[in-house]
């Protein structure tokens, strides 16, 4: 219970903190030379010239290297999937949609009795059961036939407008600035667009729902959909004909498309690369994810390093999960080796691990008096700042846990000179490997008195000790001021980066 009482007070810092967006592209691209974001440029040149076709890496929001006809539309093939699911959660923040849990029958479908559950999720995560004998949910089958019918039912019954016309509408998809634009194929509205502008989309991907300083999109629409949905238990179809009941026809192919894959790494039409055991892609950190489509349509996107990989047309191969060498593997290693860190970092830290930078240095006075926070500059352009504190024995300390896996640097800003302006790069954050640390806390925006763990994962009561903050003794002015804070909190949508609220009593 102490610890609470120590934690909660603390809660007035954390609206110093600030994210800085990452850059984005005006009327085009803007472009970078590779090494001056930390990249070799040689690999670069070493990977478009092995996946050929069409394509681009992006990096911290500029282009550092591109190859091909950067404004021809091509048809992405089944890579485009994710842009009808990103056209859903257009759909629910206007209202026409409830959620992605919402049954497509309410939309005017004749389903068959096994089919009734059937809701836009299940058709986003492949586990829709139209054509196959089972049921929603039941099976994985990467099934086109449920493809089409997920495009129909959102052109033709929620959005009930031509495709055209609502993927680049300016509050949708148009407001990302898309220079060539999206088109549709008119037998089963197959997508095609241009390199510069698929990285555009998948660009607002990894900024989940931002788009230069616009929330188009409500972050959590991301957390809650950026990741594996199927679960790993869960069986491929059994081998049956495709009963397509309601002819609607294919978006391009079967209704049981893959067998080895998908179940653990899929969801929202996106593959994962933390599938809970082994990498699909073993060189690629932990937390990329990507697109596929077939002849060399790929996107890659990697949050930690902030970096995208866009391909159309490229040399992939086949799509082999888990296996490391394989022509896909192979040119991921050439990515991975343009990233490749050149010196070792100067600090290690897990991801939420908390970890002390300690200064020294000799002050006049109270030690305690002396003002210090730590300026962090993360991945995707976070930034955090945090406050140090003197621990007694003659040093300060800056508490530090990082919130996103990648390279942090560190510079303080003090009241005391020989602690101002003191720098550190080449922190590096990994992933966490511990079950039991889920970072810090931050005010959930659907439970305005409950607090919600970095990684989303645990919740509990804000003030659940009643007697202290909810109970009988409110007129404490402590109490009423804390009260005060949450509800403002509340009101105003206070959510962010709270990594550090590791609690230090320096009383």
């Amino acid at each position: 219970m102490r610890t609470t009482r120590r934690i909660l007070p603390s809660l007035a810092i954390f609206a110093q903190l600030a994210c800085a967006a990452s850059h984005f592209p005006g009327a085009t691209w803007e472009s970078r030379d590779p090494a001056s974001l930390g990249l070799d440029g040689a690999w670069l040149g070493r990977l478009a010239g092995a996946l050929g076709g069409r394509g681009c890496v992006i990096k911290n929001g500029y282009v550092v290297k591109a190859w091909g006809s950067q404004p021809e539309i091509g048809d992405w093939l089944s890579s485009a999937k994710p842009v009808l699911s990103t056209l859903l959660l257009f759909a629910i923040q206007e209202g026409k949609v409830a959620s992605p849990d919402t049954p497509i029958r309410e939309f005017g479908w004749q389903l068959s009795p096994k089919d009734q559950t059937l809701t836009f999720r299940h058709l986003a995560n492949m586990t829709s059961g139209y054509g196959r004998p089972e049921a929603p949910g039941a099976a994985f089958a990467y099934n086109d036939y449920a493809i089409q019918l997920y495009q129909q039912t959102l052109f033709d019954k929620v959005f009930r407008e031509a495709p055209e016309k609502v993927a680049n509408d300016a509050r949708r998809l148009g407001a990302l600035g898309l220079e060539d634009g999206i088109e549709f194929r008119p037998k089963d509205r197959r997508i095609s667009a241009s390199v510069r502008d698929f990285a555009r989309i998948a660009w607002f991907w990894l900024n989940q729902g931002n788009w230069n300083g616009a929330q188009l999109l409500p972050e959590r629409f991301f957390r809650e959909n950026q990741k594996p949905q199927v679960s790993a238990n869960l069986p491929f179809t059994r081998p049956a004909d495709t009963d397509d009941y309601l002819r609607i026809g294919t978006y391009g192919g079967g209704s049981d498309q893959v067998r080895d894959t998908g179940p653990g790494n899929y969801g929202f039409n996106w593959w994962f690369n933390d599938a809970g055991g082994e990498l699909t892609w073993p060189d690629l950190p932990r937390d990329a994810f990507a697109s596929l489509g077939a002849r060399g349509n790929n996107t890659f996107l990697i949050p930690s390093l902030n970096l995208m990989l866009i391909s159309a047309s490229g040399d992939w191969s086949s799509f082999r999960p888990t296996e490391a060498n394989t022509r896909m593997t192979g040119q991921l290693k050439l990515l991975m080796q343009a990233v490749k860190r050149t010196t070792p970092p100067s600090v290690s830290i897990e991801q939420y691990h908390p970890h002390d930078f300690t200064f020294s240095g000799a002050a006049e006075g109270n030690p305690f008096d002396v003002e210090l926070y730590g300026e962090f500059t993360g991945p995707e352009g976070v930034r955090l700042r945090v406050p140090g504190f003197y621990d007694g024995s003659g040093v300060w300390k800056i508490r530090f846990a990082p919130t996103r896996q990648g390279e942090w640097s560190l510079r303080t800003v003090s009241s005391l000179k020989t602690l101002d302006g003191r720098s550190e790069a080449g922190i590096w954050c990994g992933p966490n490997r511990s079950p039991s640390i889920h970072g810090a806390l931050r005010v959930d925006p659907a439970h305005p008195y409950h607090f919600v763990y970095e990684d989303g994962t645990r919740y509990f009561l804000l003030g659940y000790e009643a007697d202290w903050l909810w109970g009988a003794d409110m007129q404490d002015p402590q109490r009423k001021l804390m009260r005060r804070l949450i509800d403002q909190m509340s009101a105003r949508g206070f959510y962010h980066e709270m990594a550090n609220v590791y609690a230090h009593d320096t009383s």
